[in-house]
């Protein structure tokens, strides 16, 4: 908490010998604009700002403030932080005691856009800290500052919600999930904002708590309560054969994702057809597809949605032959589709993914496009197809079938999947090893030496060891 934080400045400030830091800045009494300026400047620009006290001399001797100068002092700050900088900064203001005397803190936050520079002046005339003293950047510092400036990102945004809702926001969230995959179990209110802030829920404004784009994408109760905000949900579709002339059912997933991603993937499971299996002399019905497989391609459409395409849902769209999820937003330019077996994790939604990490929804380590092709070659299913286009990616979960009943291009793009994945884990491509993933005996194997021919000759694995016996041959994906 920045008022923790500040006694600690304080206490290192005053002793064993006064002076001034870099992170806190004494004050008597108010100062004038000009100089008030370059203190909220410096502060601004330093990593992790800082903080000026009222009420302590130039000797570091304590005086007490009375309440008229606190409330002075506040209201000068706050316009002053407004109307003396670019861009203008945010500030805490808090009232505490210390050894006996009443003090007045204020927490310049570090801005995101840098640097922040005099409103009255240009981009030179930005100031840091240096020595305990606020002091004129140099062009060198102007160049590093602006290299390490960013700008807040789409979810740390306070979310743009009318003012009836913002009026009472905290009846539109839920936030119990979050809570207890965090581990929070305080009852103190100021405690719950201090840790929704900490987790970038909800930003502070003039000493209020307001919800971030954030909060509402993952702990909203009702997306269609939020006007701009609608189409951030999950809608599932069902359709009683291959086209979409039939529908038999529709829902939308309205909730922020925390409260309902598990909801969606077993809405889907209980979709599709369900085999019977004996399990310990019990029958047990099974999905025909891997929950993790559906689990994981879910999670990915979320995080790696494009959130300035406000038209789209996230759409799953269930047929008697295939499960489709599509996400607005094609992938980033590094990214290709054959690629994205070993791709290492590329973020979309920084924010957005780190938040589903923690929380345990998500791994964020570029392995659960990875993990659903793991499950599907496990159950011997056809491969999952991936399709990117500039506004939307897609992929595409086939309903089991025959090897035989597989299309030509479906076999061969089984066979580069099967080799990617064997070669992030260390194994070997081979007659043997597709059998095995086509749930072949140890008989058909002209059949799959076939299907390798067909797939050298596609260009989409090549053999490892040409001087090796045929006995010996594997294979690597074209790109190893």
């Amino acid at each position: 908490m920045p008022k923790k934080r500040c006694l600690e400045f304080l206490e290192k400030s005053l002793s064993p010998i006064p002076q001034e830091l870099n992170e806190l800045d004494w004050k008597a009494s108010t100062c004038k604009a000009e100089r008030m300026s370059k203190h909220l400047s410096a502060f601004a620009n330093y990593s992790g700002g800082g903080f000026l006290v009222f009420g302590i001399n130039d000797d570091g001797s304590l005086k007490n403030l009375t309440a008229d100068e606190s409330e002075l002092f506040s209201g000068q700050i706050a316009n002053w932080a407004r109307d003396l900088v670019v861009p203008e900064v945010r500030s805490q203001i808090f009232s505490f005691e210390f050894k006996g005397k009443a003090l007045l803190g204020v927490f310049i936050e570090e801005a995101f856009d840098k640097p922040v520079h005099k409103k009255s002046g240009t981009i030179e005339d930005s100031f840091l800290r240096a020595g305990g003293q606020s002091r004129k950047m140099t062009r060198d510092e102007i160049r590093q500052s602006m290299m390490s400036s960013r700008h807040q990102r789409f979810e740390e945004i306070p979310a743009s919600l009318p003012s009836n809702l913002l009026a009472s926001w905290q009846d539109y969230f839920e936030f119990s999930e979050f809570l207890k995959r965090t581990r929070f179990d305080s009852t103190d209110p100021n405690r719950l904002m201090e840790h929704l802030f900490a987790h970038k829920l909800v930003a502070r404004i003039d000493q209020k708590y307001f919800p971030t784009n954030l909060a509402v994408l993952t702990c909203a109760k009702n997306l269609s309560q939020f006007p701009s905000y609608e189409r951030y949900a999950v809608r599932i579709t069902e359709y009683s054969d291959p086209t979409k002339m039939q529908a038999k059912r529709d829902q939308t997933f309205q909730a922020g994702v925390s409260l309902s991603l598990d909801s969606i993937v077993k809405h889907i499971v209980e979709s599709l057809p369900h085999s019977e299996i004996i399990q310990n002399a019990t029958k047990v019905r099974t999905s025909v597809i891997p929950p993790i497989a559906i689990r994981e391609l879910v999670i990915n459409s979320i995080m790696h949605r494009d959130f300035s395409k406000t038209n789209s849902f996230i759409t799953v769209e269930i047929f008697s032959d295939r499960i489709e999820i599509t996400n607005p937003g094609g992938l980033l330019p590094d990214i290709s589709v054959d690629r994205l077996i070993d791709h290492p994790s590329v973020c979309r939604n920084e924010v957005f993914s780190d938040f589903l990490r923690k929380l345990e929804l998500a791994e964020e380590r570029g392995s659960g496009v990875d993990n659903a092709l793991i499950a599907i070659e496990l159950w011997g299913l056809p491969p999952v197809i991936f399709e990117n286009q500039r506004d939307y990616f897609k992929a595409i979960i086939l309903m089991p079938r025959k090897f035989n009943d597989m299309s030509k291009e479906e076999r061969i793009t089984a066979t580069y999947q099967h080799a990617c994945l064997n070669k992030i884990t260390g194994k070997r491509t081979t007659n043997s090893s597709l059998r095995e993933r086509f749930k072949f005996s140890s008989v058909e194997t002209t059949k799959i030496g076939r299907l390798i021919n067909d797939s050298v000759e596609a260009e989409r694995i090549k053999l490892a060891n040409p001087n090796a016996s045929k006995r010996d041959f594997h294979y690597l994906p074209y790109w190893a």
